[in-house]
């Protein structure tokens, strides 16, 4: 079997052939390895289940025998793309080759099938494709709607996706009023890379790679051959995260240009002019200009600390109200340990009877000391921070500036009468799930001690 193609179409062609029973599958594409549009993925893939790939061949001529294909000759191609990058192939004819074959299939591109438009008002835009409003999503026949690549040419199964969702919007909006909804395209920020002096600081964590099926076993059938992330290793693929364009803002109004955040941030990434300024594209959503600005200047656009305040006082509140005998712990704890969302969930029910309610944060490096007292004020009996394990927090100096701020925690509250004691910190050990419930009972003992102490001082 042989395959005219270099595009991910002509890949799953091709693997969809060796899975139907075909002996031996060639696919013949112009473009080089360098230049196939396929994902270099799938082309390793088809690789490995030992699919023959002719790179750089043109099609010639099919020769046959008494109707019946016998095979394909080939033409070297020497170039795809002219100078301008336009598609442009040059063959040399006097280098050829000869691939024998049962069948020829030739996947070298897609359009849409149109003919249910014929005799309706609806206009073209060359062939496969619908002429359309983008804005609208309206055909020129009213009442019409398209979208996805039959409207936009070449893109992506999530772009089409996408418009599908505001075709609908579209429709309905025609349905309700009997006028078309103008929805300008959204047209998304481009990132460059980050600059070398600010990546050379960045922690490089290994991607996770996905159990596959051995390719021996894999071609026999459609079964699926990727097995897809356990919960633990979606998480910890998804820490690799930067957070781009998530990070500080700044509130120019009370910015005061102290130069805090320049000799706080570990990326280099801060400057002040006037007030400071923190490109987007380079932060790293650290958090820790944010908790250290003496003029609470600087917030997150996402994961801000401060977007937990009102749901932890409600948090506290409905405990009072059910056991007001029950001490309570509030535990800041580092997101990026958890390996499972069910031991978080079930904590979080358990907190009215275990006394201990846990708050996740993306990095506890970000907690401002006011955010450590926070729990205080809203009727917490004691605060237990879990930071990550050691040598595994992405941001370097975060921990060192957290235990500064918990020092500062520390002494306000023996300030006003409180014992320091009740504000633990704790680096996670192992699992998760093994080590934060052991912290959370040797926190609570603690704090038995402290409330024992301190009803015997009373009496």
């Amino acid at each position: 079997m042989v395959i005219i193609g270099g595009g991910n179409v002509a890949i799953d062609v091709a693997r969809s052939v060796r899975r139907l029973g075909a002996e031996k599958v060639t696919l013949v594409c112009l473009e080089s390895g360098e230049e196939m549009p396929a994902w270099q993925w799938e082309v390793e893939e088809a690789q490995e289940e030992d699919i023959r790939v002719m790179n750089s061949w043109g099609p010639r001529s099919v020769f046959s025998e008494e109707g019946v294909v016998k095979g394909l000759e080939l033409k070297r191609c020497t170039s795809v793309f002219d100078a301008e990058g336009n598609f442009r192939p040059e063959f040399d004819e006097t280098d050829t080759a000869t691939v024998v074959a049962d069948n020829v299939i030739i996947a070298i591109g897609q359009r849409g099938d149109l003919t249910c438009l014929e005799g309706s008002q609806v206009k073209l835009a060359g062939e496969g494709r619908i002429r359309w409003d983008r804005e609208t999503l309206a055909l020129s026949q009213e009442g019409i709607f398209a979208c996805g690549e039959v409207a936009t040419g070449p893109a992506s199964a999530v772009e089409a996706v996408f418009d599908g969702h505001r075709a609908a919007t579209a429709i309905a909006h025609y349905l309700e009023s009997g006028e078309l909804l103008e929805q300008p395209p959204v047209e998304l920020a481009h990132l460059d890379d980050l600059p070398d002096e600010v990546a050379e600081k960045v922690k490089v964590l290994d991607p996770v790679a996905a159990e596959t099926q051995p390719a021996e076993t894999r071609g026999r059938d459609f079964s699926e051959i990727e097995r897809g992330y356990t919960e633990a290793e979606a998480l910890a693929e998804a820490r690799r995260c930067l957070a781009c364009t998530t990070g500080a803002l700044v509130d120019e109004a009370k910015c005061a240009g102290c130069l805090t955040c320049v000799r706080i941030c570990p990326f280099g990434v801060a400057t002040v002019e006037q007030t400071a300024v923190m490109p987007q594209e380079k932060c790293q959503a650290c958090g820790l200009c944010a908790a250290q600005c003496p003029a609470a200047a600087i917030a997150l656009k996402r994961f801000g600390t401060d977007e937990m305040t009102g749901k932890l006082r409600e948090m506290v509140a409905d405990m009072k109200r059910k056991d007001s005998r029950t001490p309570l712990i509030v535990s800041y704890c580092c997101l990026f340990e958890m390996t499972s969302r069910g031991f978080i969930r079930q904590s979080q029910e358990d907190y009215p009877r275990k006394g201990v309610l846990p708050v996740m944060i993306p990095c506890v490096a970000r907690l401002s000391v006011v955010d450590v007292l926070r729990p205080f004020e809203a009727g917490a009996d004691a605060v237990v921070i879990i930071a990550c394990s050691d040598g595994s927090c992405l941001y370097p100096t975060a921990e060192e500036r957290l235990l500064g701020r918990v020092r500062q925690a520390k002494g306000v509250l023996a300030e006003i009468g409180l014992e320091e004691e009740r504000i633990d910190f704790w680096k996670t050990e192992g699992s998760a799930e093994v080590s934060w419930t052991a912290f959370w009972e040797l926190s609570r003992k603690k704090l038995q001690e402290i409330e024992k102490t301190h009803a015997g001082e009373t009496k």
